[in-house]
């Protein structure tokens, strides 16, 4: 067999170019297979409690694999955990760290929420910290009533949403005084 040095050429630079491609695949999903392994040891440490030791785990999953919603959300929801941990403390918790928690728990969610917005796991989990962050900040609920709501339009068939919107509404109503509840309660 005998080929022509333009061939041989082609040949060459068709192998060079479809290895570097296998490659760069290789190394690609190593790296998003070492992040899942980050990720699963970070929810172990969570399920132990060590949840200081499940947020630096977890880092480091997003370090290796930014794009993935779920690792933010998880931190998140760690960093919450934190802040509940800290104001089970009662008078003896530290307020600094508890809204410092709070706030890394947000950005989180938040940077979840904008790698996957049409995702109503998201949506609702970021929902839910928002409610959770009205212990600490009554700034937060126009954002948890706008995320209910847009997890509501993801999900048309569930009714929770609706239900969670009355109960959010329900208890800012308690909390305000006789004459300012009437009007929320008929909303």
């Amino acid at each position: 067999l005998q080929a022509s040095p333009k061939f041989a050429l082609a040949l060459a630079f068709t192998f060079m170019v479809v290895s570097a491609g296998v490659v760069y695949v290789m190394i690609f999903f190593g790296k998003v297979y070492a992040a899942d392994m980050w990720a699963l040891r970070a929810e172990k440490s969570f399920a132990k409690g060590e949840l200081q030791d499940g947020l630096g785990k977890l880092t480091h999953s997003i370090a290796l694999y930014p794009q993935e919603s779920r690792y933010y959300l998880r931190l998140a929801q760690g960093y919450m955990g934190i802040a509940n941990q800290e104001a089970q403390k009662g008078k003896d918790a530290d307020q600094g760290m508890m809204a410092g928690a709070v706030q890394q728990s947000i950005r989180a969610g938040e940077v979840a929420l904008r790698l996957s917005g049409k995702d109503v796991l998201v949506v609702e989990s970021l929902a839910l910290l928002y409610e959770n962050a009205l212990q600490y900040a009554n700034d937060a609920l126009p954002r948890t009533e706008e995320l209910y709501k847009m997890a509501g339009e993801l999900d048309v068939q569930n009714p929770l949403y609706m239900v969670k919107l009355g109960e959010l509404k329900r208890n800012v109503g308690d909390a305000k005084p006789e004459a300012e509840r009437a009007p929320l309660y008929k909303e």
